[in-house]
């Protein structure tokens, strides 16, 4: 997958900026400058099937759950940390589920032009779904979530009952 990766690599925050659809990083081309003089490292990438990334001619390889796999497999490759992700378009619920999966990697996240995915006419083509989580998954990835926002000091209300908490200083609930 191809991608710039333009300023400093030890900057306080990285900006990873996702494109839509038919779109590719070209999009970004002149928010890049400002950004870096800013002093923001960048991530631009380009999809896998678009712009300057290879293309695959089987169209079944295209699908919801590989382009996580692809993003998500970049994030690790470049170890970014305090990210803030802009997802435009349908790199909303890519960069969504990725921000999910590897919740504390990202400091926020802005969904652009973005929908939820429909049935019919309002389907998104090549979305698959996914495996619906047990409740224990669910359960663990909410304690997770929780914990990291609990760790910069919001409150959260756990919806299975419990009471609005914050860390105290020892760093427990």
């Amino acid at each position: 997958m191809a991608y710039v990766d333009a300023g400093p690599r030890d900057a306080r925050e990285t900006l990873l900026l996702l494109h839509g659809q038919p779109m590719w990083g070209y999009l970004y081309r002149k928010m890049i400058g400002p950004f870096v003089e800013a002093g923001y490292r960048l991530i631009v990438l380009d999809l896998i099937g678009f712009g300057r990334s290879d293309k695959y001619v089987d169209p079944a390889r295209y699908t919801y759950s590989a382009y996580v796999g692809w993003v998500t497999a970049l994030v690790r490759k470049l170890d970014l940390q305090h990210v803030t992700i802009f997802g435009q378009d349908w790199c909303g619920l890519i960069g969504g589920r990725v921000q999910a999966e590897y919740i504390e990697r990202f400091a926020r996240a802005v969904m652009s032009n973005t929908a939820l995915p429909g049935r019919g006419m309002m389907a998104i083509p090549g979305l698959t779904r996914q495996e619906p989580l047990t409740p224990e998954q669910l359960a663990e990835r909410f304690d997770k979530l929780k914990w990291h926002l609990l760790q910069k000091g919001l409150r959260v209300r756990d919806p299975r009952g419990g009471r609005r908490q914050r860390l105290d200083r020892a760093g427990g609930p």
